[in-house]
């Protein structure tokens, strides 16, 4: 147009806009901001709020750049949104309630944009000066935000608090037992039946109070999974309560995960309608967050019946759909957890060990220490074991041990068995031994023992520890009792289909212990089966390289070298001390075994008058 003068490089307007003096470059970019805004209705609210702020309207500023972040946050872009909430509160000078509304936005921006840890300090400096309602869900969601970010001591008080000023009590732990199996029966009683309403037509404590027990399951299971299926079965009673089909859609499919791994006979009775509601409700529901529940209860229930690679496959499913939706930092952290869980499982050692490491430093990049120590309490640190650095994997573990405190959290009972292999590995029998007895106590107490993927992987370990320290001699018979009690409660596991094969390789340690190695490689050969049906590498690489020990000649040369094959294919390093890991009992080359003979001589000699 004429009259109009276009730079096209920015040394050019530099060097015409230095030539101004202070007062025309202000009036300059107020003119500027005006005819922006009067350009369009969706005119760059950014840009009219930089050149409001350079001609000194600071104020005004703030407004337009709380209007870009609002913009930007409906657009999905919520690491923009935050930074220009962020814009906007440092120049506003607004009242106290414009101000706690603005802080409040940004911190919704920063949990949607997957900062956690940064959410809940905002949260935490909304919440200041804030009464009654607000205070509560400001209160709520500064736990809900730390803990999930894996800040669990920082967040428990907060989350304590809330719950009671919700009237929602936090069971003791001497108590959770007994509370548990009476809301585990209120619910078998009551049943699923709903009266459907909308949400605006249901009183708003009555949604409040179901969302507070929800998100209090969501934060337990970071560190108190017993207390979290308690909440979950809470949230699904309060969810059927208020009759709001995407709240109580929400809450079963929760329900789902928590009934699958913490199995009463209650829980297990309900199962059937669980799922069968749970259904109903997906049916014409195109929400990505219940499709996410739909894959994730998939993948559950594939991981406690020993299912990886479709556990693994659900997961990471369940991740994508639940990336399409906002503040989803807490379900995506479990569903890649346990992705990289179900893949150490299979003994994937290389591919764990490549997406642990990316994870790792990108939760450390948006300080989620949740996913961090996650990771770090089982699949990356069995990485390094399978990688043939059983002391950084021992290092990797001291930091999440370390990080959790005071609190006893799922991830401190995977370290347990993770724990155990690492020390096995090392050859260290009497250390470990000493560290399962030690921590037997503690696993029983916090009611992770009533988890089937803690209590198999638990037992199977102290068996292994067990006779491991058989192999050194002395007194056996005790040691061989616990070792086959514990083969006897994984035998009868009609749960996991890798428990029989966990059964049959410590059967086969302490056949092969006391000499009578035909009965030992029956069992190998059955372990060998079950973990190949399974496609669990390690525990298969293992089983068959001790039945290659035990066959000898051609055929067992043949065998070590098909199961050292496939564990070097899989990524582990030192085949030999993966194996002692897993499979004890058998001694090393020449070492003397126990014989049957001998045993009933040491039983008849300790037990005579």
């Amino acid at each position: 147009a004429a009259g109009e003068i276009e730079s096209y490089h920015d040394r050019v307007r530099e060097t015409v806009v230095a030539a101004l003096d202070a007062s025309r470059r202000r009036a300059h970019h107020a003119r500027l901001a005006v005819v922006l805004s009067a350009s369009s209705a969706s005119a760059d609210a950014e840009a009219v709020a930089g050149h409001l702020e350079a001609a000194g309207q600071v104020e005004e500023a703030g407004r337009h750049y709380a209007l870009a972040a609002e913009r930007a946050a409906a657009t999905l872009a919520f690491q923009r949104a935050a930074d220009l909430f962020a814009k906007a509160l440092s120049r506003s000078t607004a009242a106290e309630t414009e101000r706690r509304r603005l802080q409040t936005r940004l911190a919704d921006a920063l949990a949607n944009a997957g900062r956690g840890a940064d959410a809940a300090r905002a949260y935490r400096e909304a919440g200041a000066g804030a009464t009654g309602r607000e205070a509560l869900d400001l209160a709520h969601k500064e736990a809900y935000w730390s803990v999930v970010s894996g800040y669990a001591l920082e967040g428990r008080d907060a989350l304590t608090r809330f719950l009671a000023g919700a009237g929602l009590r936090v069971p003791s732990r001497r108590a959770l037992t007994v509370r548990l199996a009476l809301v585990e029966l209120r619910l078998a009683v009551r049943g699923l039946r709903f009266r459907p309403r909308q949400e605006s037509e249901v009183p708003p404590h009555l949604l409040q109070r179901a969302d507070f027990a929800w998100d209090a399951a969501r934060c337990f299971m970071m560190f108190d999974t017993p207390s979290s299926v308690y909440f979950i079965t809470l949230a699904v009673l309060l969810a059927l309560e208020t009759g709001e089909r995407g709240r109580i859609a929400r809450a079963i499919g929760g329900k789902l995960m928590g009934a699958q791994a913490f199995r009463s006979p209650l829980a297990a009775r309900l199962l059937p309608r669980l799922r069968a509601t749970f259904a109903a409700l997906l049916v014409g529901d195109e929400s990505p967050y219940l499709a996410g529940l739909d894959a994730w209860s998939s993948g559950f229930l594939a991981f406690f019946e020993g299912r990886y690679d479709d556990c693994r496959e659900d997961m990471l499913r369940a991740d994508a759909r639940f990336a399409e939706s906002p503040g989803v930092q807490w379900e995506r952290g479990v569903s890649q957890t346990y992705a990289e869980i179900a893949d150490a499982h299979l003994g994937r050692v290389s591919n764990v060990l490549a997406n642990a490491q990316q994870m790792v430093d990108g939760s450390r990049e948006s300080g989620n220490r949740f996913l961090e120590h996650s990771l770090g309490a089982h699949p990356w640190p069995f990485a390094e074991l399978g990688a043939g650095r059983p002391e950084r994997a021992l290092a990797i573990m001291d930091a999440s041990r370390s990080h959790w405190g005071e609190l006893y959290t799922m991830q401190c009972a995977a370290l347990l068995f993770v724990r155990s292999w690492a020390m096995l590995y090392q050859g260290r029998a009497m250390d470990t031994w000493r560290f399962v007895n030690a921590e037997w106590p503690v696993i029983r107490r916090n009611h992770y023992l009533q988890l089937h993927q803690v209590w198999q992987w638990a037992v199977f370990v102290r068996a292994q520890a067990a006779l491991a320290v058989a192999e050194t001699g002395g007194d056996t018979r005790p040691l061989f009792r616990r070792a086959e009690k514990d083969a006897r409660a994984l035998a009868r596991d009609r749960v996991c289909r890798c428990s029989p094969g966990l059964a049959a390789l410590i059967r086969a340690g302490v056949a092969a212990r006391r000499g009578t190695d035909n009965v030992a490689r029956t069992y190998l050969a059955e372990a060998v089966k079950v973990f190949n049906d399974t496609r669990m590498i390690a525990l298969g690489g293992a089983a068959k390289r001790r039945l290659a020990e035990l066959t000898g000649g051609e055929r067992g040369d043949s065998l070590m070298a098909e199961a050292d094959a496939a564990l070097l294919a899989a990524g582990v390093a030192q085949p030999e001390q993966m194996t002692r890991a897993f499979a004890n009992g058998f001694g090393s080359a020449g070492q003397p075994r126990v014989s049957s003979e001998e045993e009933r001589r040491r039983t008849a000699a300790t037990t005579a008058p």
